[in-house]
């Protein structure tokens, strides 16, 4: 409302009870002054109109210095706009201005809400000091009127944007609903504000953001195909084929799978025999792979049930199915295979199964041990027998060894170093050296004969005693293989341990 004179009606500026007291007018008085045309026939009306244009003008001043000053200080509508933890910090000081917060400053623009935490209401503060023409407020400011409208009013040119933006990343309805949108937790209202670059540009973030603010949809809702197709019919329309038709076929499913419970409660055995025409045999069933079983689950059985489909039907009925009845917590997931090949048939199976693969990882971890290398080494028998024994001259050397030195032995034969268990593979020795010393003593007979002396005392002595006594030799003994029988053995004894 504009009052006789050109003068602005007082609610535009501020509080009429705040003037009443600053001009020491009664409030009536004043307020029949500003709206009645013939005010100034009134008594003191003239004076009290004349102190009011005064004082609007030094208000109007006094807010465009105000203006001038918020301009200066954030050098860019983007500082009101993005409202960085920067500018929270103090790059923007707000108390240099004459504000205690970012509330009051809006409040004296006439601006409702807080733009602490409101996108919307920066984008209109920005506007009210930067004017609404400016280039960085006004597709921003046509993005929030946009945002303001509701959810079923008409889209906007904003709204229009945000959609052709979708529809060039998902140009069918098909790619719209196959396509993977992250969910989000933020906050719906717009109160996050994105990078200052998205503004204005084609970003499919930013414009699914906004679009999904705009109609009401959230981006963790997207997932369930319901509200992803209704997202769609608000981006493709209604003459987008794909989107009906699969809604058309979601219907006629939701009618299979009802009609599939009422089967199951009426006749069971007549689906249990229909579904096992379709399915392969147990063996089978269970030796598919992840990636085999996932895709089975997908599959039609009839009437455009999948397996998926009769697996959550079958859940809550278990317990109806006479014999096969069994609690469904025990289960953990089988609940259709018991249902098929009964409860007892899938234990034989599971019983056939682990028997054999046990078996079968047996011969597996065997085989495992003779690696490449040790059969290559196998080869060449002779030239190994040569090897060990240019390294190890002398058996009472092999008897002395203890269990640190078996561990570390290494035999140089080509480009291979050798150990211990590879040497007993080669000679036929099933059990490695350095877990028995039995079969550490069987090894050096393979290596130094059957008859050597030496060896042939200390398996005997390791049968009696379960332990041999350390073997002291002259190091220029001249046979490598036959040793003197009265070599003297000393009386320290090593535990059975440490050999």
């Amino acid at each position: 409302m504009t009052t006789e004179g050109g003068l602005p009606a007082i609610e535009r500026f501020g509080n009429t009870e705040v003037w009443s007291a600053e001009l020491g007018v009664p409030l009536k008085e004043l307020q029949n002054c500003l709206g009645n045309p013939n005010a100034d026939k009134q008594f003191g009306s003239t004076e009290i109109r004349r102190a009011v244009r005064d004082l609007l003008s030094m208000k109007q001043a006094e807010k465009q210095r105000t203006v001038e000053q918020i301009r200066t200080a954030a050098k860019s509508p983007l500082t009101l706009i993005i409202l960085e933890s920067s500018s929270r910090k103090g790059a923007f000081k707000l108390k240099s201005l004459g504000f205690r917060s970012w509330q009051e400053l809006a409040t004296y623009f006439g601006i409702e809400g807080n733009p602490w935490n409101s996108y919307l209401t920066r984008v209109r503060l920005a506007a009210a000091v930067f004017g609404t023409d400016h280039p960085d407020v006004a597709p921003r400011l046509e993005e929030v009127q946009e945002l303001s409208k509701g959810r079923e009013e008409p889209a906007g040119p904003a709204a229009e944007r945000w959609i052709s933006i979708l529809k060039e990343k998902y140009p069918t309805g098909k790619d719209w609903l196959d396509a993977r949108i992250p969910s989000t937790h933020r906050e719906y209202t717009y109160s996050h504000t994105p990078p200052a670059d998205e503004f204005g540009q084609a970003s499919v973030e930013n414009a699914l953001r906004m679009f999904c603010t705009r109609f009401g949809f959230t981006r963790d809702a997207l997932g369930d195909h319901e509200v992803r197709c209704a997202a769609g019919l608000k981006i493709y329309g209604e003459q987008d084929p794909f989107i009906p038709q699969y809604l058309a076929e979601k219907r006629e499913r939701e009618l299979a799978r009802a009609q599939l419970q009422n089967d199951l409660a009426a006749n069971p055995e007549a689906v249990r025999a229909r579904v096992l025409e379709k399915v392969p045999p147990l063996e089978r069933w269970y030796d598919k792979t992840p990636a085999e079983r996932f895709q089975f689950e997908k599959e039609i059985l009839f009437l455009g049930i999948t397996v998926a489909d009769l697996r959550r039907a079958l859940c809550p009925q278990l317990e109806t199915f006479g014999e096969m009845s069994v609690d469904a917590e025990e289960l953990e997931g089988i609940s259709l295979e018991v249902w098929l090949f009964g409860k007892q048939e899938i234990e034989r199976w599971k019983t056939e199964k682990a028997k054999s693969d046990g078996e079968t990882a047996l011969q597996d971890k065997e085989q495992r041990k003779k690696t490449k290398r040790q059969l290559e080494v196998g080869k060449n028998r002779n030239a190994l027998l040569s090897a060990v024994l240019n390294r190890m001259p002398y058996s009472y050397q092999w008897v002395n060894m203890h269990w640190k030195q078996r561990q570390a032995f290494r035999t140089k034969l080509g480009a291979q170093n050798i150990d211990l268990d590879a040497i007993a593979l080669v000679f036929d020795i099933a059990v490695s050296p350095l877990a028995s010393l039995q079969h550490h003593l069987l090894l050096g007979a393979k290596l130094y004969g059957q008859e050597d002396s030496v060896i042939r005392k200390a398996m005997q002595e390791l049968e009696e005693t379960g332990y041999i006594s350390h073997v002291n030799m002259e190091k220029e003994e001249p046979s490598r293989k036959a040793q003197d029988e009265s070599v003297p053995i000393t009386s320290r004894r090593i535990p059975r341990g440490m050999i």
